[in-house]
């Protein structure tokens, strides 16, 4: 294993306190990635969450179909306590309504006494975009949010690499912007659900788009209606690409065909 586990870690725990204080921020993790064995029975993308949200003081649990064997590395990395589902302090859920939703509802909320207490969930989703420039830390980032909202239309977000593009489109402009965010590959999608966040952190709103089904905010909300009880959420895709959820945000799915 290649990873720096001083600098390359608090690296990435830096992006994490700032995941959380701009919920919907979305940060890449890519670049540590690398330093993670491919031939691990953990995707790179949770090894590195793993390392650096676990140590000896922390229990964890992990839901997929490959469990025993991840816990059983996550253990030898971290020295980190695996305990069951319902008594974890991070809970890792493999990507897919059979594993994201098992940890959602089995998660701990905290007391009233210690709501700190409530766990994190560490979901995995197949992919995350913004046609928002602004919800973007990479420049990369920015650019594919350019090149998404040129193909779907969304007015006010139109520039790409500086260059503003108003007024009418030809056939020409409108296949090249296609053609950018093809080229950005699967983390551009106009299909995938569509949310409002609003809260603590988010000045009036932000729009995040999560690849899958949409059925795991429900379960999030259910379980954080009584605040300050709830479960925090971190969304991380295979790209390295991040974003916090906390419990105090509000979530609310933009309909098909709404502005």
């Amino acid at each position: 294993m290649k990873l720096d586990r001083v600098h390359d870690l608090q690296d990435v725990f830096r992006k994490m306190v700032t995941a959380h204080s701009f919920p919907g921020r979305i940060l890449s993790i890519e670049s540590v990635m690398s330093g993670i064995d491919k031939d691990l029975p953990l995707p790179a993308h949770l090894c590195v969450i793993a390392l650096t949200l676990l140590d000896a003081e922390t229990g964890f649990a992990v839901v997929s179909a490959r469990s025993d064997e991840q816990v059983r590395l996550i253990s030898q990395l971290t020295y980190a306590r695996s305990v069951p589902l319902d008594e974890a302090d991070f809970l890792f859920a493999k990507s897919g309504d059979e594993y994201v939703l098992s940890a959602l509802d089995a998660a701990k909320e905290g007391t009233l006494e210690d709501p700190h207490k409530g766990a994190t969930v560490i979901m995995e989703v197949a992919g995350m975009c913004s046609d928002d420039p602004a919800n973007y830390d990479e420049a990369s980032g920015a650019d594919e949010a350019a090149a998404l909202a040129d193909v779907s239309g969304t007015p006010g977000n139109r520039p790409f690499n500086g260059d503003s593009l108003s007024g009418g489109e030809s056939s020409e402009s409108f296949q090249s912007a296609e053609g950018r965010a093809t080229a950005l590959g699967s983390t551009v999608s106009t299909d995938w659900p569509e949310w409002i966040l609003t809260g603590p952190g988010i000045e009036t709103e932000k729009r995040l788009r999560v690849a899958g089904s949409p059925k795991w905010a429900e379960i999030r909300a259910v379980r954080n209606k009584e605040f300050p009880l709830g479960v925090d959420c971190i969304l991380i895709d295979p790209t390295g690409r991040m974003a916090a959820l906390p419990r105090t945000t509000k979530m609310k799915r933009v309909e098909e065909g709404a502005a």
